[in-house]
């Protein structure tokens, strides 16, 4: 990049022009020691040169990629804790043995859980921006076609992902393409009142709600070719980040009420916020 950050832990980097490379999918094991999420000291190092080192770990790795947790409703505690301070901080901090890291841990987190097995701590709960429900279809030509890929994936996995080529290659151009007009939408404050109100109306704690939802707002947006976000953008964000941040009794149905939803996005839709009143200056005819 053309600002290195010092806390890479990829750095320290040399001036000049950056170098690309795939972003990492990292995965974290359900039973990953916290060594092995954080990182610990270089043994081989240790014993070959008689030096202190780090070794970095899962988080390190992740920087600037994906983090992925299978069945993350089943980690650990103090796996959760770590993950929540780099969540937050956007870095990690590991003391080990007289040796003393900080570096840099952004990454996107990406979980799947099977809610019958137990449920998510809420501080790591509503870490995750969006939420997406998975359900097996009941349509018999659906599953029928579900089993015929698999067999064909297993039979030749090459010519499998050959087949498909073409329609993932169209799908990372739009995403492409999305990603560069994304600088362009405008998030006007008639939208924003909306997100608000809409967050408001469902009791969801804290602000990390409104943000989320004006960024997918706009994400989605740009993901149509437009450069204004309209309030169908906003019905859409709602539905993949509120489910799992509305307070809700235990005996309560999963997912959002969709007709509370359209009424208060019909309720608030093209009213803009009173303009701040401007402050009163010389000459306005005001008391001296």
């Amino acid at each position: 990049p053309a600002a290195p950050d010092p806390g890479c832990p990829d750095g320290p980097h040399e001036a000049g022009p950056g170098a690309e490379r795939p972003a990492r999918m990292v995965e974290l094991p359900v039973g990953a020691s916290e060594d092995r999420l954080v990182g610990s000291l270089d043994i081989e190092k240790a014993l070959a040169e008689g030096v202190k080192a780090f070794e970095p770990g899962l988080l390190a790795d992740a920087h600037r990629g994906i983090l992925y947790v299978d069945e993350v409703n089943l980690l650990s505690d103090h796996l959760i804790d770590h993950l929540l301070d780099a969540a937050a901080m956007g870095s990690s901090y590991v003391e080990r043995e007289g040796v003393s890291v900080r570096h840099a841990a952004r990454f996107l987190l990406v979980g799947t859980m099977n809610p019958e097995e137990g449920e998510l701590r809420p501080q790591l709960l509503d870490r995750f921006g969006l939420t997406v429900e998975v359900a097996a279809s009941r349509e018999p030509e659906q599953r029928v076609e579900v089993v015929r890929r698999r067999l064909a994936f297993e039979d030749d996995p090459a010519a499998f992902a050959a087949r498909w080529t073409g329609e993932e290659s169209a799908l990372r151009e739009r995403i492409v393409a999305a990603r560069a007009l994304l600088p362009q939408v405008v998030l006007g404050d008639a939208v924003l009142l909306q997100i608000a109100a809409t967050c408001a109306a469902f009791e969801v704690d804290g602000m990390r709600a409104d943000i989320v939802m004006a960024r997918t707002a706009t994400a989605l947006a740009a993901w149509a070719g437009r450069t204004e976000v309209t309030s169908e953008d906003v019905r859409q964000a709602a539905l993949l980040a509120l489910p799992h941040r509305r307070r809700r009794s235990p005996f309560d149905a999963p997912g959002l009420d969709e007709d509370k939803l359209d009424e208060t996005l019909e309720r608030f839709r093209g009213e803009d916020p009173d303009p701040d009143p401007e402050p009163d200056g010389p000459g306005d005819g005001g008391p001296d």
